[in-house]
């Protein structure tokens, strides 16, 4: 089931939502700061600790991923032109 999951939200954050975003904001590097932002708010509650310190230390924790993964989308491309 996690494999399905990321070959579903990459194409879905990267592929279509900042792409859409580039083109209504026509800023490129907000639009990619807002997908990479929500990209990891997606992942803050996967062990579920009503700690705020927690949940700030896994959105900062996997912030340089979500940037990584973005730069790499970026640079390669879309396999899916949506």
């Amino acid at each position: 089931m996690r494999v399905t999951m990321a070959v579903a939200e990459l194409p879905t954050c990267y592929g279509s939502s900042c792409r859409r975003l580039q083109d209504t904001w026509s800023n490129r590097w907000i639009a990619l700061c807002v997908v990479v932002a929500w990209h990891a708010t997606q992942h803050v509650a996967l062990p579920l600790i009503f700690d705020v310190r927690f949940i700030a230390w896994r959105f900062f924790m996997f912030l340089p991923l979500a940037f990584f993964v973005a730069a790499a989308v970026q640079r390669r491309g879309s396999v899916l032109r949506i």
